[in-house]
């Protein structure tokens, strides 16, 4: 028998991005309490026995029944991260219990630290954002994503697809299908990630935050306080998605599988053929994946770009002195501020300053030192350094 035709999509992107469920399927189950979110009324459409559907990125917290006459063959693509809130309070509880007790006393610290030094707050937009604030907060957005990907040398797809986020996103907002949360230090927004939401689902899709910040480990403070969120407004699955990295398996109650769906008749035999293709498929690629062979090959095709490799970024670039003594030059004469575009590089070295002496931004000044070659004095209320920048 031939196959005539081969429908692919991708069921994640389709339930989150459009919010809206394959025609294929007949119920959607939540896998752990049973509950019902979707469900096809329309079940009298008929499909060629030549037709083979093919919806990737199924995720196993979700259960799923095909329309009548339909077989469904499941192959596993790779491994899932999640975090189940049921039963929960509140997000101080959820970190008590996933959390060891050093790893929980790092990370209040860090919260600490930042709502110390900073005037934080905290705001998630989810059902009315005016045009305006949305324009302003994607640009946001879309800077931390370029420059932190830039600093990586990595592609990003969700900068390589902007303008259909930036074009779609606003109306998902007002329409409850979708939220932005941030983190604000005073009125400038630094850390904001973009969720989609479906029944009681949100999956954290693109988030990003100012590398300047980055000692305060906003990821992990986002993820805590959205947490608080998605309690508050009956949200039970908090879904980040595939990835593989060491903060989502620390956040993580639920790891889970995601599948590739291949939908047929069952009397079509080359589905099944087609099925074990894909299965070899994956099982290649995930062997590939898992042997480390593709981590030597970004570090090497970093190296050949520049010579230098991926530690070059890890570098310190300036070297700190910590001060005892008054200052011997006048202090409001040589006073500068690290918010001007001129002296944008001191804003690294303040932030963590900041972090490093629980000092207050706004008890912390900077002084260019005189007579001395990219030398610079910050000095806070309590605390002061002296830093000299090395490639001068």
């Amino acid at each position: 028998m031939r196959i005539k035709k081969i429908n692919k999509g991708n069921f994640y992107l389709h339930l989150f991005e459009k919010n809206m469920v394959p025609e294929v399927y007949n119920n959607i189950n939540l896998t752990y309490n049973k509950k019902t979110i979707f469900n096809n009324s329309e079940i009298d459409q008929f499909y060629k026995i030549s037709t083979i559907n093919v919806w990737e990125y199924f995720p196993t917290y979700l259960t799923a029944t095909t329309l009548p006459k339909l077989h469904c063959s499941k192959v596993f693509q790779k491994l899932g991260f999640a975090i189940n809130l049921e039963g929960y309070n509140d997000a101080l509880t959820y970190l008590k219990e996933q959390f060891k007790s050093t790893q929980r006393k790092t990370f209040l610290r860090s919260l600490n630290r930042l709502e110390t030094s900073f005037k934080i707050t905290y705001k998630t937009f989810y059902g009315h954002i005016s045009t305006e604030e949305y324009n302003s907060l994607m640009q946001a957005l879309h800077q931390m994503l370029s420059k932190r990907f830039q600093q990586r040398r990595d592609r990003n797809k969700a900068l390589e697809n902007w303008d259909y986020y930036a074009n779609s996103f606003l109306s998902m907002i007002n329409e409850k299908k979708g939220s932005l949360f941030v983190i604000y230090n005073g009125e400038e927004p630094i850390e904001i990630s973009m969720n989609f939401h479906y029944d009681n689902i949100l999956y954290s899709a693109i988030s990003s935050f100012d590398l300047d910040y980055s000692k305060f480990s906003l990821g992990n403070i986002e993820i805590y306080k959205q947490l608080d969120w998605c309690i508050a407004n009956s949200i039970d699955i908090f879904d980040m998605g595939f990835g593989d990295f060491d903060y989502k398996r620390r956040w993580s109650n639920l790891i889970y599988n995601f599948e590739n769906h291949i939908i047929s008749s069952p009397k079509n035999r080359l589905s099944h053929v087609y099925a074990a293709y894909v299965k070899n498929k994956y099982a290649f690629t995930n062997y590939f994946l898992s042997s480390g062979f593709i981590v030597h090959y970004r570090k090497l095709r970093m190296f050949l770009k520049d010579g230098k490799g991926s530690e070059q970024f890890a570098q310190t670039d300036y070297e700190i002195e910590v001060v005892d003594k008054e200052p011997n030059f006048d202090l409001q004469e040589n006073n500068i501020s690290p918010d001007t575009e001129e002296h944008s590089f001191l804003r690294k070295p303040l932030m963590d300053f900041l972090y490093s002496y629980k000092e207050n931004y706004d008890l912390v000044s900077i002084y260019k030192i005189p007579l001395e070659t990219d030398s610079y004095l910050i000095k806070g209320e309590n605390y002061a350094i002296k830093i000299r920048f090395k490639n001068s």
